[in-house]
């Protein structure tokens, strides 16, 4: 129970700090919802948003790193969207 309240709080406040512009501070917070989730889904979902951050602060190789960590069917295509997103951005088709 501890660790979804602290998941859900870490999931709120990324979102707070990425729209305030913070998102060294989001990359944080995502690192610990990430910790602290009780499943592969939460995990995941989690590590998601967490690539998105690290891919907006020009980190492509820990985003696609993170990408890679991401098991849950339920959100595998997203996963492979935001993979070929980033791969896009870097102009490598």
């Amino acid at each position: 129970w501890e660790h979804a309240l602290l998941h859900a709080v870490s999931l709120e406040q990324a979102q707070e700090a990425t729209a305030s512009g913070d998102l060294e501070g989001a990359a944080g917070l995502l690192e610990q919802a990430v910790a602290s989730a009780s499943g592969q889904p939460l995990a995941d979902l989690a590590r998601l948003r967490l690539a998105r951050v690290q891919h907006a602060l020009g980190r492509d190789d820990d985003a696609l790193r993170t990408i890679g960590q991401v098991r849950a069917p339920g959100y595998l295509s997203v996963a492979h969207e935001l993979k070929g997103d980033i791969h896009l951005a870097r102009d490598e088709r």
